[in-house]
């Protein structure tokens, strides 16, 4: 039987498959895929993995508008600046972002610094206009940017499961995240992450298969091959601090994912 573990994180989906029998076989089957996908192969102590992250490719909601609202504030300084030549009068107001976002409170601090840097204090009232516009248009084509990445990642999972179920049973582990909502509210950069939608989309493309549910406790703190706390590297990048071998943190919880105990089963 061949485990694979899925994490699901923010901006990518950890992978970590497990193969204990038929090893060269299955690396025949999905190694091309696995590399084109960016995954590695590890020689473990009674296994075989291919793990590592399959991404969205698309950057947080903040990161995302930042670039529009910098070119909007440049874009007033510039029109302010022409219109006090001319001295036509102007009454300004207090920029402002109307219009519920969950990031509103993020999105106000870039607009500030933006403000700042483009030397203006106040602002026109069609600013504040053109700011709430700008930034609930960005979010709609943010959130089809995003489920279209989450989709594709699902897919990529979905294609190596049917690849490795022509040669063996396929377990599919993921990790039982029902209470992360309150803490996911609590941070503003991952308001938007809704687990249950990315767990739906994985199972929606995956093919006729038993899929089980998991406890993710360690997965990303204890390294899969010794057991041992990890020490951070980077937030990407964890090392083992009993034989020093670096782990990408998806991969890695992938891994432990599939090797942890099946709490209930999906299907």
């Amino acid at each position: 039987m061949i485990l694979v573990g899925v994490d699901v994180n923010l901006r990518c989906l950890g992978v970590g498959i497990v193969i204990k029998h038929g090893v060269r076989e299955a690396l025949r089957v999905v190694g091309e895929k696995a590399a084109k996908y960016g995954l590695e192969v590890a020689a473990l102590k009674n296994y075989v993995a291919i793990y590592g992250g399959i991404g969205f490719g698309v950057p947080g909601f903040d990161e995302y508008v930042k670039p529009a609202i910098k070119s909007l504030a440049e874009k007033y300084a510039a029109e302010l600046e022409v219109i006090r030549e001319v001295g036509v009068p102007v009454k300004p107001v207090e920029p402002r972002l109307r219009g519920g976002i969950p990031e509103a409170d993020v999105v106000m601090g870039i607009l500030r610094s933006e403000i700042k840097d483009a030397g203006l204090i106040e602002v026109p009232p069609l600013f504040n206009e053109e700011l709430e516009w700008l930034v609930v248009r960005a979010s709609r084509r943010w959130e089809a940017a995003y489920k279209f990445g989450v989709n594709r990642a699902a897919q990529k999972i979905a294609s190596l499961a049917r690849k490795l179920m022509t040669i063996e049973a396929v377990v599919i582990k993921m990790e039982d995240l029902v209470t992360i909502h309150g803490k996911a509210v609590a941070n503003p950069k991952t308001r938007r992450w809704c687990y249950a939608y990315i767990q739906k989309a994985v199972v929606r493309w995956l093919p006729p298969i038993r899929i089980g549910i998991v406890n993710p406790k360690d997965a990303s703190s204890r390294t899969t091959c010794c057991g041992a706390k990890v020490r951070r590297k980077t937030y990407r990048e964890l090392v083992c601090r009993k034989c020093g071998k670096t782990w990408d943190r998806d991969g890695m919880a992938g891994i432990n994912i599939a090797l942890a105990r099946v709490k209930r089963w999906l299907q």
